[in-house]
């Protein structure tokens, strides 16, 4: 049971950090930008990777909170970014309490790139620390089928990852409300 009263924790601020991964142009077509997603809490970042799960990595410059233009957030490196940084709210829980009961659903090799991404990862962090969803137009991309964006982003060379296969991002959130729930948010 969480403390009440002047013994409660103050709130961290809670970060979606974004970066598009599409060009521009995609969005001329009629095609929505697809993105990279993580959250930061407290000076760390959570994302969800391919090979080892939840990962936590510090900040390296601390601005986060001053200055979105010196922001180094290391899953978003490889892409550049990010571009985009959104205040989402304050938060009682920690960052560590989160990737703790994340990291029961958002395990080492079961990433997938329409079935469970980045993106359904800071959905979850998002609902699990403030009860509330990363925004639609933030994942868009993953409704779309294999053969379109997904296909285009991955060369043609999709395929399902047979270990993402059971994953329900509508249960993992019940499973989610739940735990919320137990520790009274």
């Amino acid at each position: 049971q969480r403390p009440s009263g002047p013994d409660r924790p103050e709130a961290e601020k809670v970060w979606l950090a974004l970066t598009p991964l599409t060009p521009r142009a995609a969005n001329i077509v009629g095609l929505p930008t697809a993105y990279h997603s993580s959250v930061a809490v407290a000076g760390v970042e959570y994302s969800f990777s391919d090979s080892t799960g939840v990962v936590c990595t510090a900040v390296k410059n601390k601005s986060i909170l001053k200055k979105q233009a010196d922001l180094l957030l290391e899953s978003h490196k490889k892409v550049q970014g990010p571009s985009i940084l959104l205040p989402m709210g304050g938060t009682r829980l920690s960052g560590p309490e989160m990737a703790k009961v994340l990291m029961r659903h958002f395990q080492q090799d079961t990433y997938d790139l329409l079935l469970k991404n980045c993106n359904h990862f800071s959905d979850c962090a998002l609902f699990f620390l403030l009860g509330r969803r990363l925004p639609a137009e933030f994942c868009q991309a993953e409704q779309m089928a294999p053969g379109g964006l997904v296909g285009t982003l991955s060369l043609g060379t999709y395929s399902q990852n047979p270990n993402a296969l059971h994953f329900s991002l509508a249960s993992t959130l019940e499973s989610l409300a739940a735990e919320r729930k137990r520790r009274k948010c």
